[in-house]
């Protein structure tokens, strides 16, 4: 197939960006299907409506801001502002 051809629809963008085929309904900006994303959007799940303290933890570029935001999203606090706190950055005297 040529590239010119490849071009996705307007509606498969929608379907890409919104997850609307399932996994990531509500999740914006949340792209992808796998097993893994699965059960971390489970987590999200769970946790978001609860009272509790999440650590997210991983490797540089793997989504963590995203799964905090999406939390933060379908917390009861989804009012107030979301501050972000990149831990790396805090002197190791402190």
């Amino acid at each position: 197939m040529a590239w010119e051809n490849a071009v996705p629809s307007e509606d498969d963008i929608e379907t890409c960006l919104t997850g609307r085929e399932g996994v990531n309904d509500s999740f914006e900006y949340i792209v992808g299907a796998s097993k893994a994303l699965r059960e971390v959007l489970d987590l999200v799940r769970t946790v978001a409506p609860t009272d509790s303290t999440a650590l997210i933890e991983g490797e540089t570029g793997t989504g963590k801001e995203l799964i905090a935001r999406a939390i933060h999203q379908h917390s009861t606090r989804r009012d107030r502002p979301f501050v972000k706190l990149n831990c790396a950055a805090i002197p190791s005297d402190c």
